[in-house]
């Protein structure tokens, strides 16, 4: 039995002498997201402007050209021109503003997005509702703008 014994450990001697990787480490430190609240903010910061401009142009577009906004329950738009513009005219009216509302809704998704991962990126920080009045008054700027395009 010993000399069995003694036969294993010098087959398996390696096992013993080889360096054991070391032992993990817990991470002590915390967790970054993909984007900062920083960068949220800069994001809504830079998206207002764009969206208070396709607002005004939108509205110039139409108030410009007697133009009439019909939005059904479903929220399908459908206009009315005047009888004095041509149907080519008419044609690339509808085309600038199916544009604009396409950028204007774009904007407005990406921004409620970006104000809900702000609100969410603030109260799970080191430092909770540090942000909560830059996001609160950059959300009261937004939703005047879009109570302005309401049609």
């Amino acid at each position: 039995m010993k000399k069995n014994l003694n036969s294993f450990l010098k087959n398996y001697e390696w096992l013993f002498t080889t360096n054991l990787p070391p032992k993990p480490q817990f991470v002590t430190t915390v967790l970054k997201s993909e984007i900062s609240i920083g960068q949220v903010i800069l994001d809504i910061s830079t998206m207002l402007p764009q969206l208070n401009n396709f607002i005004s142009q939108f509205h110039s577009l139409i108030s410009d050209n007697n133009i009439n906004v019909i939005t059904d329950s479903l929220g399908n738009m459908d206009i009315e021109v005047p009888k004095n513009i041509v149907d080519e005219d008419a044609e690339k009216l509808a085309k600038r503003i199916g544009i604009l509302d396409r950028l204007i809704t774009n904007h407005n998704n990406n921004l409620q997005d970006l104000f809900k991962r702000g609100y969410i990126l603030d109260k799970t920080s080191i430092n909770p509702n540090e942000y909560q009045t830059q996001l609160d008054e950059k959300m009261k700027i937004y939703e005047s703008m879009i109570a302005k395009y309401r049609h």
